[in-house]
């Protein structure tokens, strides 16, 4: 359905909301302003939490997803 499609935007991690369409992220539903790459950054943690990574993989992996 479109609102499963919706869902499979937005990664929620407790009050941490990434709306992938809109490139918003919220904390406790405040809007806040980050740069390109802090977003993606904050995305690939998101992702996979828990997962411990070194800054060189991060930046892989933030790279992939905004190519």
């Amino acid at each position: 359905t479109q609102t499963d499609n919706l869902k499979a935007h937005v990664i929620t991690r407790g009050d941490l909301v990434l709306d992938d369409d809109r490139h918003i992220c919220s904390w406790q539903g405040q809007e806040v302003d980050l740069t390109v790459t802090e977003y993606l950054l904050l995305k690939a943690l998101a992702e996979r939490p828990g997962m411990v990574r070194k800054r060189e993989q991060l930046m892989d992996l933030a790279l992939s997803l905004y190519l």
